[in-house]
């Protein structure tokens, strides 16, 4: 009888980076969406940059709320 290939250990690096990769896809991507918004319905300058800050501060408040820091409860 033969036995399963093991998998290399690559220890913690692959899956964090992997981790890092699709939080940065994923936040560029709606920063992208909501900036196409807000310029379609008219936008200025600012009030996009008002518009992606208040995103900015909505996944930080969201990431904080699902990491269970310490601050947040």
């Amino acid at each position: 009888m033969t036995t399963a290939p093991t998998l290399p250990d690559v220890g913690l690096s692959r899956p964090i980076l992997a981790g890092v990769v699709t939080a940065l896809v994923g936040f560029t991507s709606s920063f992208a969406v909501v900036l196409a918004g807000l310029r379609a319905v008219g936008a200025s300058q600012g009030q996009a940059a008002s518009g992606l800050l208040a995103l900015t501060v909505a996944f930080s408040l969201g990431i904080l709320l699902l990491s269970g820091a310490p601050a947040c409860r």
